[in-house]
């Protein structure tokens, strides 16, 4: 008789496990531990609720920014519907700054912006994965998001100085030169330092959330 050995790692024994344990009972029995089960917060809800009588409505809730860190870590629906619509934009801005890219007129910024944009779209897919699947792999999502925010930044010093060489040191963050760039010559050469600035902010901002491990 020949005996074969299935190395399962440890993910795929919990889901085995919280598969035939809905209710938390056998963990419970076993490991003398509480389960925190969707029917345990089910129930924790409802007797908070009740507790809190009629000064909690929902009409009346308040968000605070930890809301979407917790809505990331437990997936919730709600957040994954307004990331998923975030996401969407973000790639409309990939687009856009592919095209940039494109258009620019060489330089140290378009080698930048064209090196920036394959990490970009390799983010991307991993954000992608991320709001799709329900298994996902954190440190690769974070080291994809990571190396876009690198290149983008990079970018985003080259864009600087060559506006600066140009308009002068005030331009890259002067909001009136903006102003009179657009309305009166019809130009908007702090476009593209603009866009990798926003793009920016947006990867710092999914940097933040602890991506979950399903």
């Amino acid at each position: 008789m020949t005996v074969s050995f299935e190395k399962w790692p440890r993910t795929e024994l919990i889901e085995r496990l919280v598969r035939i344990d809905p209710t938390g009972g056998r963990r419970r029995f076993w490991f003398n531990q509480e389960i925190l089960s969707a029917e345990w917060f089910s129930s924790h809800i409802a007797d908070a609720t009740s507790d809190a009588g009629p000064r909690y409505h929902p009409e009346l809730n308040i968000e605070v920014p930890i809301s979407s860190q917790l809505g990331a870590f437990g997936e919730t629906p709600a957040w994954k519907a307004s990331y998923s619509r975030r996401l969407r934009e973000f790639g409309g801005e990939i687009s856009r700054w592919r095209r940039a890219s494109t258009e620019r007129e060489q330089g140290a910024g378009k080698e930048r912006m064209e090196a920036a944009t394959p990490r970009l779209e390799a983010a991307y897919s991993e954000l992608q994965g991320f709001v799709a699947s329900d298994r996902i792999n954190a440190r690769v999502i974070r080291d994809a998001v990571s190396g876009a925010l690198y290149a983008v930044r990079e970018a985003e010093g080259r864009l600087r100085d060559e506006l600066e060489a140009v308009h002068g040191e005030a331009a890259s963050s002067s909001a009136s030169f903006r102003q009179f760039q657009a309305g009166y010559m019809l130009a908007f050469p702090a476009g593209n330092l603009d866009q990798a600035r926003e793009i920016s902010e947006w990867l710092s901002e999914s940097l933040s959330f602890s991506f979950p491990i399903s």
